[in-house]
């Protein structure tokens, strides 16, 4: 079986039963595969949200308006390079709407509406060439540092990306290219994928990669403040992190009986060193030998709730206090087991994974 694009939810789960699955069968030869499940989703405006596919497809989605239906699709379109969706950034702000995607190894593609128009009438969009060397681009955040926009990616080879976005036209122009990748990956397949960034404040952006490390780096001139691997037991890598007031979450896949899929730590401010606070394994079903951490989110609203959707289908809801201690963990089943992405505005929990569920926070309102 072909691994080099397989969801990495999926190649975990295969490297942990490889010695019990056959791998062949007299007379087929595997051409390729597909996989429909949702790898991102984000939120574009207040009332639209995208959702980014291994299939490659792409779909904008109104928020539910109606007790009776919804959310509704307003525009299905595939990546210019027909790859598997695994990145999506919102470039909205007051004057434009538009989005970036993730295209190929060496390309994002950047979507636009001209005059604020209904998503409905999106075209075809810009693609923008980087080096080969980064690869496909696995995570994306829009900071501001010294008055300036910048775009802020993270590949699948270990690099970050930097990007001055400009003009009304969602100009981005290459600033720097900065290589975060750790010398001693934690898992076995020497992946350096980063998947998730999160905006400190200040210039300064949080990185969490396959490889195990968190880095933090000062944009735009990619200055590594610090390095450090979020757990030297760790057998996977970080699929993806949140940070609210000095407190970083992190999600991952934990393997064994002693690991866990969700760590809080508190930022110093004066070393940009993340020091543990807690941990926890989000599990439902104690006879899994994997349980896959597959997103987490901060509600923005709501000060220390978060969000994060596991392996087994389960919507996980928990509190973390300002010492990074976690409480009040909660879950329901939303979805099929391999995990959701999560993206959250206003009030509003979107969940897609082969389907799409809308939740309404407290205090939210359609």
């Amino acid at each position: 079986m072909q691994t080099r694009t397989m969801p990495m939810v999926l190649r975990s789960r295969l490297y942990l039963l490889k010695e019990n699955l056959p791998d062949s069968i007299t007379g087929l030869t595997e051409v390729t595969e597909i996989y429909a499940m949702a790898q991102e989703a984000a939120f574009i405006d207040a009332e639209h949200y995208a959702v980014g596919r291994w299939d490659g497809s792409l779909s904008i989605f109104k928020v539910k308006e109606s007790a009776y239906y919804g959310p509704v699709i307003v525009k299905a379109v595939n990546g210019p390079a027909q790859e598997g969706i695994q990145m999506l950034t919102s470039l909205y702000i007051s004057s434009q709407k538009g989005f970036v995607s993730s295209n190929s190894e060496d390309s994002i593609a950047v979507w636009q509406l001209e005059d604020l128009q209904d998503w409905a009438n999106l075209g075809t969009p810009k693609v923008v060439k980087y080096s080969g060397e980064y690869g496909v681009a696995n995570r994306g955040i829009l900071i501001t540092a010294n008055g300036k926009t910048y775009v802020v990616i993270g590949h699948s080879n270990g690099y970050i990306s930097v990007w001055l976005l400009s003009g009304n036209n969602a100009d981005l122009t290459f600033v720097n290219g900065i290589d975060i990748r750790s010398e001693h990956p934690v898992n076995p397949w020497d992946l350096h994928n980063i998947r998730g960034l999160a905006d400190l404040g200040g210039g300064c952006v949080a990185a969490g990669s396959e490889d195990g490390n968190l880095t933090v780096v000062r944009i735009p001139d990619g200055k590594i403040l610090s390095a450090a691997v979020y757990n030297p037991d760790a057998q996977r890598g970080i699929n993806n992190i949140a940070y609210q007031n000095g407190i970083l979450l992190v999600a991952n896949c934990a393997v064994g009986d002693s690991d866990n899929n969700l760590w809080s730590y508190k930022l110093n401010s004066e070393t940009f060193q993340f020091e543990l606070a807690d941990k926890v394994w989000l599990k439902i079903d104690e006879m899994h030998q994997q349980v896959f951490n597959f997103d987490v989110i901060f509600d923005p609203e709501a000060k220390g709730i978060f969000y994060s959707s596991t392996e087994e289908g389960a919507l996980w809801k928990g509190k973390v206090n300002e010492m990074g201690k976690l409480s009040e963990l909660e879950y329901m089943i939303v979805t099929d087991e391999l995990g959701s992405a999560l993206c959250m505005k206003s009030g509003i929990l979107a969940v897609a994974s082969y389907n799409i569920k809308e939740f309404l926070t407290e205090g939210g309102a359609l």
